[in-house]
């Protein structure tokens, strides 16, 4: 049975807006999800090849549907991008939501904090090796807010970097390839962004609604047991602050993240 091959991503790393938008477009009468959202198979993934891969996509049935997921480890990956142009997706579109750093940072740190899985590495490799040996490494020893910043952990300063990584995908697809949105859109007009991606993609004009996902409960404890100080936020803006300009320089728009008011 044939399946369809999907003809776009919402690329972006964690806390950007991948699963509102995963979970907003599966409701889309023209589009038809895969098994999982975060296939991962670019990146964690890719030894168990392409068939594997194809079969997590829903089957073929000639009514002109569209297919597509959302694997955030994918953005920061040197090899995802790559991997795709080798295996025939050359005519994929991607859409990106670019967030404040300092807001990601928080944001994810307090995610996995809340589900005690903070992933504790030291370089890519190591993770990799953990995500396919699904070792308890995983858990690890946790950081608290500090630690993380004085290690400047990859996944979290790493992926933050966008221009680095925008750069890397730049040379593998067009960028006429690309629809790049500011994640704030999400919140503030969110039917505009379901409107531009629709139309980006070729697909009729839909309403969705809202996907409510509210991590704060879950946030509560963290909050209180493991603090962050205005003082490490500024750290974080001054630290950010560099390449936050050179993004905006090459994308010709000022974000303008560093009067953001950052809520801890």
């Amino acid at each position: 049975m044939k399946r369809l091959k999907p003809s776009f991503f919402f690329l972006g790393p964690t806390k950007t807006g991948t699963t509102s938008m995963f979970c907003a477009f599966n409701k889309h009468k023209q589009l038809a999800a895969p098994s999982n959202k975060e296939l991962q198979y670019f990146t964690h993934e890719f030894r168990n090849g392409l068939s594997w891969y194809l079969r997590q996509f829903p089957i073929d049935k000639n009514d002109c549907k569209l297919t597509y997921e959302a694997s955030p480890s994918y953005f920061g990956n040197k090899n995802a991008g790559k991997r795709m142009i080798e295996q025939d997706f050359g005519d994929s579109k991607f859409i990106i939501f670019l967030r404040n750093p300092v807001d990601r940072i928080i944001s994810k740190y307090r995610h996995f904090r809340s589900f005690n899985i903070m992933m504790r590495y030291d370089n890519p490799p190591n993770y990799v090796k953990d995500q396919l040996t699904r070792t308890p490494n995983w858990v690890g020893e946790d950081k608290n807010f500090q630690e993380l910043i004085d290690s400047e952990e990859n996944l979290y300063f790493g992926c933050s970097k966008y221009l680095l990584h925008l750069k890397k995908w730049f040379s593998y697809f067009d960028r006429d390839r690309f629809l790049i949105m500011d994640f704030r859109d999400i919140g503030n007009d969110f039917e505009s962004v379901i409107y531009r991606i629709e139309d980006f993609l070729g697909l009729d004009r839909q309403k969705i609604d809202v996907v409510k996902r509210n991590h704060k409960d879950q946030w509560v404890a963290w909050r209180d047991e493991d603090s962050i100080n205005l003082e490490q936020i500024e750290y974080l803006k001054e630290y950010f602050n560099p390449y936050n300009k050179a993004l905006y320089e090459f994308m010709g728009k000022d974000y303008g993240w560093e009067n953001d008011n950052i809520i801890v």
